[in-house]
């Protein structure tokens, strides 16, 4: 068991981060004085723990980022829905405005016609009576 632990111990690769440099000197601290294969082993279990630990707060923050970024898009989504129903509100409203004045226009210009039409023909009676004393 020892010879198992201390050959995997020896296959660590020194690694450029400063916590990973320290955690090195460690293990070569423990093969140097040939530390209990328990104390070693402990050592080994309490930094898979950090690891695990570190890895699952890494793991946290990039959900927390990534539930950020999705409530940022959410709201986005959101506010352009509301800006396309509010657009499209706007134009049905100028279509029915527009509608309307058409129709009050043609209205108009009908009972107008009307009218000039109505005192043509009274004008046109009047006349014909006169001119028929």
């Amino acid at each position: 068991m020892q010879v198992c632990i201390k050959h995997q111990a020896s296959q660590l690769e020194p690694d450029p981060q400063p916590s990973n440099k320290r955690k090195q000197r460690e293990v070569n601290k423990f093969e140097q004085e040939g530390s209990s294969d328990l104390s070693f082993i402990e050592f080994l279990i309490n930094n898979s723990h950090n690891k695990f630990n570190k890895s699952n707060d890494d793991d946290n923050n990039n959900n927390n980022i990534n539930n950020n970024h999705n409530k940022k898009n959410h709201n986005n989504n959101n506010n352009n829905n509301n800006n396309k129903i509010i657009i499209i509100v706007v134009v049905l409203v100028a279509a029915a405005v527009a509608i309307v004045v058409i129709v009050v226009v043609v209205v108009v210009v009908a009972v107008v016609v009307v009218v000039v039409v109505v005192i043509l023909v009274v004008v046109g009676i009047i006349i014909i009576i006169v001119n028929n004393k």
